[in-house]
């Protein structure tokens, strides 16, 4: 999401004691802002050194800083999060077909030009390198989720990259059992608070596979696990239309990732991708 969260999230030089002041952070970004370097110490059963010296490994001016930076981060997450909420299409019913389709129109570029707004290239590159270098891919989903994620998974399969997506929980279960820190771990989530989803994570985190979350929310449950937050707006309010918005942006985000890899070695991937065109890879016209 930003420079800020990239290095706690990322950062390979925290102390465990600071790991634990970080974890916190970003379980409460929000409160964070308020509270007092003695309190965080309190909180995290550590001490203000600790406290400090965590804040100067993420921002160099120290505490203050790091709070100011933070601040900064929540209100433009918020501001993209509350943009144009109070004209969400398909909040209501409408007149006809052509307002059906203007509206909707409207609805996912809105939403699309927020997730891009809170892209973080530091964090995508990132992403990038975690996938390239694992061994396996496995994608984590469920509904909308996971419908997304088989149009990545088929994606990446046509470029050689050995990627694995199931469709019921027992069998996402069993992946996230068997993964190691070969695997790295695609986590789609709009709520980041979907309990089977939670504990997958957990089971990942434990075996020590990397995680990348794509998810609509900036301080949900699923970011105490993520190596690799990448997050989506969506403009759903009424949960009995379905995930329009929310499908959409994390179509966009797929997307991304699926183009900044083909990028890295275009000629190679398009030769790849022509290969593996069907009706020519089994002789028929």
């Amino acid at each position: 999401m930003s420079n800020i969260f990239s290095k706690m999230k990322n950062s390979k030089n925290f102390s465990s004691s600071e790991q634990e002041v970080v974890k916190y952070i970003l379980a409460n970004p929000k409160r964070i802002v308020n509270m007092s370097i003695r309190s965080i110490a309190q909180e995290t059963y550590t001490s203000p050194s600790t406290v400090m010296r965590t804040c100067r490994k993420i921002c160099s001016g120290g505490f203050a800083e790091f709070r100011i930076e933070l601040a900064k981060e929540i209100i433009k997450f918020d501001s993209i999060s509350e943009k144009d909420d109070q004209n969400v299409a398909l909040s209501k019913k409408m007149e006809n077909a052509d307002q059906v389709m203007n509206e909707l129109r409207l609805c996912i570029e809105k939403s699309i030009e927020c997730t891009q707004m809170l892209m973080n290239a530091e964090i995508l590159e990132n992403v990038i390198q975690a996938i390239n270098k694992a061994k396996t891919i496995d994608i984590y989903g469920r509904g909308s989720s996971n419908s997304v994620g088989k149009d990545f998974c088929y994606k990446m399969y046509r470029l050689g990259y050995n990627v694995h997506l199931f469709e019921g929980i027992d069998l996402q279960a069993i992946q996230a059992f068997n993964s190691d820190n070969t695997h790295c771990a695609i986590i789609i989530s709009s709520t980041g608070e979907t309990p089977e989803i939670i504990n997958f994570s957990k089971i990942l985190n434990g075996n020590g596979t990397p995680i990348i979350t794509i998810t609509g929310s900036q301080d949900c449950t699923l970011l105490q696990y993520s190596d690799y937050p990448l997050f989506l707006k969506c403009f759903e309010t009424n949960k009995s239309v379905g995930g329009i918005t929310s499908r959409s942006a994390m179509q966009y985000v797929l997307d991304i990732i699926y183009f900044c890899i083909l990028n890295g070695d275009y000629d190679y991937y398009s030769n790849k991708i022509l290969k593996t065109y069907v009706p020519e890879s089994i002789g028929m016209k």
